[in-house]
């Protein structure tokens, strides 16, 4: 794929140009401005002791923009080109970063900003005591597990009115994609489906070679034919739209959150 057959990514690569600084592209969330002490966002951190609302959606949307980046670098190179799957990947990763952070802030209801935000720090601590026990690792005397974190989480969220459940079911990345698109209007199953054709890419999977690719050839192997596939190179613009769509919305509404009521 050359510079000009991917030009519709450039939306996307504006958008991302507009909030990071490329000689501090470690430090992508300060693109994301101060949070006002009198905002909703600031009240949505306060009393949840280290597991605020604001840090997991910054999280989000900087990881986005990390996996945005990572790919505009990489195409608008001198004599760019990329591979087939690399930018289903980055796009995938994109994808679920910010409408993570879309699905945190959409609700009107301080309640279920903190429950949703405390839903993902509890998968998060879930993941990292597997992690764990993959390598063996023993907290510090006064360190604690992902375990223990995770109980921490839940005993929170119980002390502000959330229930376990909120807190507890584990993610499902299908949905929170869905949820994040109707979000920002777009439609739900669509969304899913490019999200799921981005993660059989990722993933080295054989249906999506077969699904959105056209045979150019065919030649006859032991046992049947092999074809030689061609793939369009728009079938990632609705991958990209998704993303740009995503991030945009991460950006705006955390930019309602984070201001003060006053401005």
């Amino acid at each position: 794929m050359t510079q000009a057959e991917l030009s519709y990514l450039l939306p996307l690569f504006d958008l991302a140009s507009s909030l990071v600084d490329d000689d501090d592209v470690e430090h992508m969330e300060m693109g994301l401005g101060e949070i006002a002490p009198d905002s909703l966002l600031a009240g949505d951190d306060r009393d949840l002791t280290g597991f605020w609302v604001s840090m997991v959606v910054t999280n989000g949307i900087t990881a986005s923009l990390d996996h945005v980046v990572t790919l505009r670098d990489i195409v608008t190179r001198d004599r760019g080109t990329i591979t087939l799957n690399a930018p289903w990947t980055l796009l995938r990763a994109a994808v679920e970063s910010a409408a993570m952070a879309v699905w945190v802030m959409e609700s009107g209801q301080r309640a279920t900003r903190r429950g949703r935000a405390l839903r993902l720090w509890h998968y998060d601590f879930g993941q990292r005591q597997l992690w764990e026990d993959d390598t063996g690792r023993v907290p510090p005397p006064k360190g604690s597990s992902g375990k223990d974190r995770a109980k921490e989480v839940l005993a929170l969220g119980t002390a502000l009115g959330i229930k376990p459940t909120q807190v507890s079911t584990d993610i499902n990345y299908a949905d929170i994609v869905g949820r994040g698109a109707v979000a920002v209007g777009l439609d739900r199953t669509a969304a899913r489906a490019r999200w799921r054709e981005a993660s059989a890419f990722a993933h080295g999977r054989s249906w999506p070679l077969l699904a959105l690719t056209s045979p150019t050839g065919a030649q006859e192997i032991e046992g049947g034919f092999g074809l030689s596939l061609t793939l369009n190179e728009d079938r990632l613009r609705p991958l990209a739209d998704l993303v740009h769509d995503l991030l945009n919305g991460a950006v705006t509404r955390y930019a309602e959150l984070a201001a003060s009521p006053d401005e």
